[in-house]
């Protein structure tokens, strides 16, 4: 939501995201919308990642999802060393390729990675970028 005198703040978050829609990129959440709801609220439809964060399966010692088909978590135990690097590897990509298309995430950290039910890794708070735009 957007304070009152804040049109121009508003109109830049919303040339921001209809950029982000046009992106695709195995490791970034899918923008699929964004629209006006009024002078101060913007909606933004984004792809749903129901695995969770990787915060979360860090924080989980059991039933942890996979992180890719080749790599399985074993019950009852914390992620291991091979498990984090793929989800490392993930957000790498996905910042290398937001930072060719002239984009800057301000706010990576595990709970921003979203898993998606088949383990893939996707970054997510997009509102956290600067862009050229």
């Amino acid at each position: 939501k957007y304070d009152a005198g804040k049109e121009d703040q508003l109109a830049r978050d919303k040339a921001v995201y209809q950029k982000l829609v046009s992106l695709r990129h195995p490791h970034l959440v899918e923008h699929l919308d964004v629209c006006s709801l009024s002078d101060t609220r913007l909606r933004i439809t984004m792809e749903l990642c129901t695995g969770g964060s990787l915060l979360d399966a860090m924080k989980r010692t059991r039933a942890a999802p996979r992180f890719s088909e080749l790599i399985q978590v074993v019950l009852d135990r914390p992620l291991g060393a091979q498990e984090i690097a793929v989800a490392l590897y993930s957000a790498c990509s996905a910042l290398s390729f937001l930072h060719s298309v002239g984009f800057l995430h301000r706010d990576v950290k595990a709970s921003n990675l979203l898993m998606t039910l088949d383990g893939t890794v996707k970054l997510v708070r997009l509102i956290d970028l600067l862009s050229n735009v």
